[in-house]
This record gives C-alpha cells, sequence and structure tokens, in this order.
C-alpha cells in the first residue's frame, strides 16, 4: 500500500512525470582512467528536460561469457550524486519536528553489462 503510494507520487507531475519526459538520459563526453579498473566518466544527464554535466565514477568489474549467449559481456558499477533540485525535483514537506521529509542529495547507482554488437 505505502510502495504503491510512493511510486504513484514519483509518477506524479510533481516528480518524474513520465508522460511528459518518459526518458532519463547521460551522454558521456570524456573519460579518464584512473588505475586498471577505476575510471571518471563525464557527460550530461538529462532529467525532466534539464541536464546538467556530471562525473560517474566507474569501476570495472571485469568480463565473462553471457549464461544465456555465451558472448562475452563486461561488467561495469558506476555511481555519482546529485542535487535532485538541480533537476526540478524540488518537492518536499516538513515534519512536524521541522525536518524536511526528503534529502536534497541523490546518489544515482548503476550496474552495466555491456556486450560488442554483432558484426
Amino acid at each position: 500500500m505505502v510502495g504503491e503510494r510512493f511510486y504513484n507520487q514519483m509518477m506524479s507531475a510533481e516528480w518524474f512525470n513520465p508522460e511528459k519526459w518518459p526518458e532519463i538520459t547521460f551522454r558521456g563526453a570524456r573519460i579518464e582512467r584512473k588505475d586498471d579498473t577505476h575510471y571518471s566518466v563525464t557527460g550530461d544527464l538529462t532529467i525532466r528536460d534539464v541536464t546538467r554535466e556530471v562525473t560517474l565514477a566507474v569501476e570495472y568489474i571485469g568480463q565473462d561469457a553471457h549464461p544465456f549467449s555465451k558472448r562475452t559481456i563486461a561488467v561495469f558499477h558506476a555511481e555519482t550524486e546529485i542535487d535532485r533540485n538541480d533537476f526540478g525535483l524540488s518537492w518536499n514537506a516538513m515534519l512536524d519536528s521541522g525536518l524536511k521529509y526528503l534529502g536534497e542529495q541523490v546518489t544515482i547507482s548503476l550496474d552495466v553489462e555491456a556486450m560488442k554488437s554483432e558484426g
């Protein structure tokens, strides 16, 4: 019940509004190698038609055969932190204590499997 209400709130016009903005995109522009397994990937993140430059801290986990296709996949983990207000996600409520219901900083965490296209 609470989960459904939370989901409906996130999909409302005050939040992500997927009917108006159906996609969140990231377009990478620069990659900086830190060491053999760590990289910084900088690019443009767009949420709700607002674009800001962000940097993802990327860790290369390794390569292996995909369990179904048997093709080689590369596995990565990436994270960045944003201020949700920068993207127009500013809805909040005050608790009885005077504290804000939601924090401003949001961590975006991605687990990615990349497979080279055939051809």
